[in-house]
């Protein structure tokens, strides 16, 4: 059986340089049910989308932190859309 990887692209407002790269394009994968174990930040929840949004992207952390404030509410709306009724996402 093929497994089918569906991404969600984000195109960036801002690109983000990062050393001699310039990333205009985020890649989400769709998460496994492995990728929510361990999910730590249920009490701070901007720290725990952003580091699943790095999980999900294959970026490091310190990528996703030089982000533009315009690009985070994207990327902030397609991580919380996989959590569905987490707490972090403040849906019960």
């Amino acid at each position: 059986m093929s497994e089918k990887t569906a991404t969600i692209d984000i195109p960036l407002a801002h690109p983000i340089s990062y050393g001699e790269k310039t990333i205009s394009l985020l890649q989400l994968r769709r998460p496994k049910a492995g990728d929510f174990r361990g999910l730590k930040g249920m009490d701070k929840p901007f720290d725990m989308i952003l580091d699943f949004a790095a999980a999900l992207t294959d970026l490091t952390p310190a990528v996703i932190d030089r982000l533009d404030v315009e690009d985070m509410p994207k990327l902030i709306e397609v991580v919380s859309g996989f959590l569905g009724g987490f707490p972090a996402t403040g849906k019960t």
